[in-house]
């Protein structure tokens, strides 16, 4: 006698899996297409000016100080 195995069927499971697959290769083509917008390099941030802090003996005192 012959053994005949029987083929699994595609189930439910199965179909989504596929879905799964579909959606994951247009969510990874969509962040391609959104990445691809940046320019290449970052632009260039501008030097914050130096801040001078106030003196103790300043006009208004320096925070922190005594009070007169």
């Amino acid at each position: 006698m012959a053994k005949t195995e029987a083929k699994p069927t595609a189930d439910a499971y199965t179909g989504m899996l596929a879905i799964s697959l579909l959606s994951l290769i247009i969510g990874c083509a969509l962040l391609y297409l959104d990445y691809s917008q940046y320019p290449e390099r970052p632009p260039q941030v501008p030097k914050a000016p130096a801040v001078i802090a106030p003196s103790a003996d300043a006009p208004g005192g320096a925070p922190g100080g005594e009070a007169k």
